[in-house]
């Protein structure tokens, strides 16, 4: 049986293995560090499950900003590699959607890498549009 549940941030560790697989340049105990720093904001993820097995999540957050309203931000959206061929994604962004219109929210907002091109088709595919570039300078400590 396949269904959605919220992560229970008191287990936040079960979905590094899927975040490993988006991040894999990432070290594990840097991930794990991340999220422990994120649970305790206003962060939120949902997991979607077939039985007891995560094959996919997407962590969020609702914000309010002068150029878009109140909308949800889609921190990652990942999908187990053995589900990236059914129809997963769509159902959790149909989740994520309704969760969205439950918080009252203008829109959905999200980035990819510049490097991920399946990612940008499938939000391309989903009525998302590219409305701007994600800029990144990194600081010397």
């Amino acid at each position: 049986m396949i269904g959605f549940e919220s992560l229970n941030k008191q287990r936040c560790e079960v979905i590094l293995p899927l975040l490993c697989e988006l991040y894999p340049s990432i070290a594990q105990e840097v991930l794990l560090q991340r999220v422990y720093k994120v649970i305790v904001t206003d962060w939120q993820c949902e997991i979607l499950k077939e039985e007891e097995e995560i094959i996919a999540l997407s962590g969020y957050r609702i914000m309010d900003r002068l150029c878009y309203g109140k909308f949800m931000y889609i921190d990652h959206f990942i999908v187990d590699q053995a589900y990236r061929d059914s129809s997963t994604s769509a159902h959790i962004l149909d989740h994520l959607i309704e969760i969205a219109k439950a918080e009252d929210c203008e829109s959905i907002i999200l980035d990819t890498f510049v490097t991920n091109s399946k990612a940008q088709r499938l939000w391309l595919n989903n009525d998302f549009n590219i409305v701007g570039f994600h800029f990144q300078r990194l600081l010397e400590n």
